[in-house]
């Protein structure tokens, strides 16, 4: 077993001199320097409380609901109700469409220390019953696929781990890789280890040193990290399945353009995907349904998402109102054709 602290004093010196995100036009680049703060500290090392408590403090990714307890005080407040309707109100559409099932089988990881309601006899938050989604998906239609000896899959913009453990869990022998911010991957590295304190899981250094990400490549890892800069040198072929929820639908149409027309996505046999049908007005892009090209795939899976509607906005201080998104989620599952 590794030791995960020095492990990560080891990635972040490396991070520092190497691979810093540094492009302040683009949404999520512009916000890694400022979160990254609070896990490194200014001389360099490792903030171990800021790592420990990382998705309670939201550091990268925000997690709903942004508190942890149902005090008084918290049925006061305007958008802290909200956030607890709106759970209670998940786990009734999770019963409906019959997820419920997993999460009585994999209830939340807390490694991260994150923010839970207890709501009917279960601790969860928004994130990760949004996971539990994607598993749901990936086990009613992608069972086969993923349960193969030489399956891989590649989860585009996939944060700090959450559906990748998951599946590791259900297919041991899967291979999993995640391309994300290098500042990102630092808790992704921490949330993975710690939850599995035997995996092997790949260095910056291994992924930046490494000509092409091939199969052999993959082989090494239970988990393979790789960096956004490094995205290119994924081999076609490569991986299986390739994943991606929500984020390509809030990129630019730079970075849209770079992961869809990539080798990696390109060579992907099949996609399992939850996006927007149209980013405007939620986002400063004209990406809409038809950029995905789904024609390049046999549909296995295609719906609007039960559980992307409607979300709660504070409405002054102690009230708050339903809005509906201005663009409905599709979910897609497609293998690609011949």
């Amino acid at each position: 077993m590794i030791d995960i602290f020095k492990q990560l004093r080891q990635e972040a010196g490396f991070l520092q001199q190497k691979c810093l995100t540094d492009n302040d036009n683009d949404l999520w680049s512009s916000r890694m320097s400022s979160q990254l703060n609070r896990i490194i500290n200014d001389n360099g090392e490792i903030n171990k409380s800021g790592i420990k408590n990382f998705r309670q403090n939201l550091t990268f990714i925000n997690e709903h609901p942004g508190f942890s307890s149902l005090y008084p005080y918290n049925f006061l407040i305007g958008s802290r109700r909200a956030q607890i309707k709106f759970l209670k109100e998940r786990l009734q559409v999770m019963n409906e469409v019959g997820d419920i099932h997993l999460l009585e089988k994999y209830p939340i990881n807390m490694v991260g220390n994150p923010n839970v309601i207890p709501i009917k006899g279960h601790d969860f938050n928004r994130r990760w019953s949004n996971n539990l989604r994607y598993l749901s998906l990936s086990l009613q239609y992608l069972g086969n696929v993923l349960s193969h000896h030489n399956s891989s899959l590649l989860d585009v913009g996939g944060g700090y781990g959450i559906f990748p453990s998951l599946l590791k869990q259900e297919f041991n022998d899967l291979k999993l890789a995640i391309v994300e911010f290098p500042e990102q991957l630092l808790l992704t590295y921490y949330f993975l280890a710690s939850t599995f304190p035997d995996a092997r899981i790949n260095s910056f250094e291994e992924v930046y040193d490494v000509e092409v990400i091939d199969k052999e490549f993959i082989n090494q890892y239970d988990f393979v990290l790789i960096p956004i800069d490094c995205y290119k040198k994924i081999e076609k072929g490569a991986f299986t399945v390739l994943s991606n929820f929500f984020s390509l639908g809030e990129m630019s149409e730079e970075w849209f353009d770079i992961y869809t027309k990539g080798d990696a996505f390109q060579g992907a046999d099949y996609i399992l995907t939850i996006n927007r049908f149209e980013s405007r007005p939620s986002y400063n892009t004209m990406l809409n349904i038809l950029d995905y090209n789904l024609e390049q795939y046999e549909k296995i899976h295609f719906q609007i998402s039960p559980y992307e509607r409607y979300h709660y906005e504070r409405k002054y201080l102690f009230f708050y109102k339903k809005e509906y998104y201005t663009s409905q989620f599709f979910e897609f599952i497609g293998k690609r054709k011949a």
